[in-house]
């Protein structure tokens, strides 16, 4: 039976529940539907410019698809790898047009601009590869995991040749450059930083939460978001963070954030599971929730000169301006 005094606790908590459910604006965001002719899942998608991006995904060990625009997403034609039977994670266009892609089994592509084929690698650690980040085409870096644990970064050279494997207890799923020599990595209750270009890393005390994406607009601000719905920003490059949001504080309301993007230091969006979208225009300091998306698991989100694009399951590819 309840006590006086908690059934006055509960309803405090009740009451705060529903203040944090209620303060977010909602705003309804204006998008259309791009045609990709496939229902895969597609887990990452990536810009080079307005007009040239890749979106890549596929179905466990039994499918993989990797899709090419070349006017913005109008039209998307599917390429052929050498490997059909693994997903495909992490994707990127380096400034000189290579084109990136992880996949299950340890498998790594690449796709210069001279190049008709995917040039296809096989490293012997055989787990999931998540996210791949390149300054240009000189100094990459790849990371993953399995299961939480089992954390891997490979450093690349230009041949896309491993020449440095770095081992970590904990799975990591995202990874970005904020400049030429600066790399940070994000995962499971992880933020690691790397100060020459993925030689060694520093582990920072930001924890909490299995962090799924990083970004950094500038070298300075960066963002990073966890699939309990945590927000944590740097303003030094990565050397300290603040959570602006802690998903694991008591009264928080669970976010299943997936893929964070700034396209400036004030602009940004985070999506999730469930057609999640969230908007910012000022760094963070406040959220506008995004409505009338369709219901489904939206993984990744690019935007660039006003225009921006989000990719999930069921092969959807939105499109909206800023």
């Amino acid at each position: 039976m309840m006590t006086p005094k908690n059934i006055v606790f509960s309803a405090i908590t009740l009451f705060y529940l529903f203040l944090c459910a209620c303060g977010k604006e909602k705003i309804a965001l204006q998008w259309t539907e791009q045609v990709t002719h496939t229902n895969l899942e597609l887990n990452n998608i990536h810009f080079r410019d307005a007009q040239n991006g890749i979106a890549t995904g596929g179905n466990s060990w039994y499918q993989s698809i990797l899709l090419k625009t070349a006017d913005g997403g109008n039209t998307w034609q599917s390429i052929d790898t050498a490997s059909k039977l693994q997903t495909f994670f992490g994707c990127g266009v380096s400034a000189e047009g290579s084109i990136f892609a992880l996949s299950f089994n340890g498998y790594l592509f690449r796709m210069r601009p001279q190049d008709t084929h995917f040039m296809e690698m096989r490293h012997t650690w055989w787990h999931t590869w998540r996210d791949v980040a390149f300054w240009q085409d000189k100094h990459g870096i790849i990371v993953g995991g399995q299961g939480w644990q089992e954390g891997r970064i490979a450093r690349l050279d230009t041949d896309f040749n491993v020449i440095q494997l770095d081992t970590f207890k904990q799975e990591l799923s995202s990874v970005c450059f904020s400049d030429d020599s600066t790399v940070h990595a994000v995962g499971y209750g992880t933020v690691l930083r790397s100060s020459n270009r993925g030689k060694t890393w520093v582990r920072n005390a930001l924890k909490g939460d299995f962090f799924r994406s990083v970004c950094f607009p500038n070298t300075q601000i960066g963002y990073t978001v966890g699939s309990s719905g945590t927000i944590a920003k740097t303003t030094d490059g990565g050397i300290s963070w603040v959570k602006l949001r802690d998903g694991e504080a008591l009264g928080t309301s669970n976010q299943p954030f997936l893929n964070v993007f700034f396209t400036d230091v004030h602009h940004g969006y985070i999506v999730g599971e469930g057609g999640l979208c969230w908007r910012t225009s000022n760094g963070g300091a406040d959220w506008q929730v995004m409505t009338g998306l369709p219901k489904r698991d939206l993984h990744s989100i690019f935007g660039r000169d006003g225009a921006g694009w989000i990719a999930g399951s069921e092969g959807t590819i939105l499109h909206f301006v800023e």
